[in-house]
Parts: structure tokens; sequence; C-alpha cells
């Protein structure tokens, strides 16, 4: 797999900055960015919210929706993604939809429709460690960046959640691509998408 990730890292590198925002994965201070960008350019119905840090310090953020009016009360739906850290795309898919609600409300009906019944709450990089280490060390880089025993082996941010924590799909090694860490909520990533989605109303 080097060929093509070096043919990426040579894309990526030769100027991606002239192409369409959508046309190409984003690092994270370009997601964190485009996120400001949509909250100043719709503050009517949109809010950029740090929610948490991750282990290394870095801001987990959200972008939050509803309509102008604010209307409480209305069910709310949460997406989370890039827990793990390589899957690029879920980046680039998370972001299309924050563009799609905010350029879409009072203009796109199925959109206003969407933000008149339901808030929308999107977290689009919940490792952004991880996510950061991707670009600058290891392509295919999965957990976040805890150090076990003396070595940064990380873990899986996906298996550190509560429910049913040690059962199947996991592993204790530290060494295993789905290691799930020392405890149910061990790690910061996850102990903030946690603590959010409980802080969201219905």
């Amino acid at each position: 797999l080097q060929k093509p990730i070096d043919e990426e890292r040579q894309r990526l590198s030769a100027g991606g900055h002239t192409r369409a925002w959508f046309d190409d994965f984003k690092t994270l201070s370009q997601v964190r960015d485009y996120c400001d960008l949509l909250a100043t350019t719709y503050p009517a119905f949109v809010t950029r919210r740090t929610v948490g840090h991750a282990l290394e310090g870095r801001e987990i953020f959200s972008l939050e929706f509803t309509d102008p009016a604010r209307t409480p009360g209305k069910p709310a739906l949460l997406v989370i993604a890039t827990q793990h850290a390589r899957e690029w795309i879920a980046v680039s898919s998370i972001m299309y939809v924050a563009d799609s609600l905010a350029r879409g409300y009072g203009v796109d009906s199925a959109v206003t429709s969407l933000l008149d019944s339901f808030d929308v709450y999107l977290v689009p990089v919940a490792n952004p460690d991880g996510y950061e280490y991707t670009w600058t060390n290891d392509r295919y880089w999965r957990k976040n960046k805890r150090v076990v025993f003396d070595k940064v082996y990380g873990v899986d941010i996906n298996r550190n959640a509560g429910y049913m924590w040690g059962l199947g799909g996991s592993s204790s090694s530290a060494s295993s691509e789905v290691y799930r860490g020392t405890a149910p909520f061990s790690e910061p990533e996850s102990t903030t998408i946690h603590d959010y989605a409980l802080s969201i109303p219905n």
C-alpha cells in the first residue's frame, strides 16, 4: 500500500488549496477553519462548540444546527465521525452534510423541513490526535495516542464505551488494532463523546 500512500501525500502537498473544498481530503486545521466559517456565515442556526479535548490536548468540537427560531423541545440527531483516525472519508462525508445543512436552510425544502423538525449535532473528528497523526506519521493509524508500557499503542475509541465493554470485537492487548483500553471510558475522547451526548436534550 505504500505506493498509493506516497501518491496521495504528493497530491495533497502539491497545492490542494487551489481545488474546491470537497474535491480532496482536508487536514484537522482545515476542517476546524471550515466549521468556523459555517458558524460565522450562518449564525442564526449554526453554532460551533468546543465539547472537550483529546489526550494530547487537541480540541474536539461540534457543529450544532437548528431552525432560526431555535424552537425548543425538538428531537435531536447526533452524528459522530472519525473515531478511527485513518477513515478520512468520514471527515469528508460529515463535512458535506454540515455544508448542505448550513447552505440549504431556507433554500432547500428537505433541509428546511429537517431543521424545522430536528436539532442536528455533528462531531466531525472525534479522534483529533489520531487524525493529525495520520497526516504526519502513519496514514493507517487507527487509534488515539495513548502511551502504554512506554510506547504509543493507542486505544480504539470505538471499543472504549461502557456498553458491553470488553466483550466480542475488542482486545485486551495494547498492540491490537481493537485494543479497548484499561476500563470503560478510560480515554478522554470517549468520555467527551459520552458527556456531550448526555448533555443534548431529547
